[in-house]
């Protein structure tokens, strides 16, 4: 039983370090990016965007959802995609003036990680 539960404590952990990872960069991709973030109507720039998010994300982790570890997914959809005060969805303005959503914008960038990630990764033998 105490084995199982090691376990299972050791998985937590890895996955919540992994997810904790891949948030922390898709936040310096938004913190470098040339494109503004638009947010309740304000412009921002990247760096500001990732002031915001990083602020949110931190809340979250501590109060809201505490019980168990951010999910990527969940970091995009919950946290990094709309106003919690408003509801409004935030939206992304690309450098050729074109607007759209936020959430768009971070699971695109959040696929160029992952496949970024599996290039890495050596070969599993066979």
């Amino acid at each position: 039983m105490k084995k199982t539960f090691y376990y299972f404590i050791c998985f937590t952990l890895s996955t919540a370090y992994a997810n904790e990872v891949e948030i922390n960069q898709l936040l310096n991709r938004i913190e470098i990016s040339e494109i503004q973030f638009e947010r309740n109507g304000q412009k921002h720039s990247g760096q500001e965007a990732r002031k915001h998010l990083e602020k949110k994300f931190n809340w979250a982790k501590r109060w809201k959802l505490r019980s168990q570890p951010i999910k990527t997914e969940d970091f995009i959809q919950k946290i990094a995609s709309r106003s919690s005060t408003t509801g409004e969805d935030y939206h992304v303005i690309l450098t050729d003036g074109s607007k759209i959503k936020t959430e768009k914008w971070l699971n695109t960038e959040w696929e160029k990680i992952k496949l970024a990630k599996e290039s890495q990764t050596p070969p599993s033998p066979r």
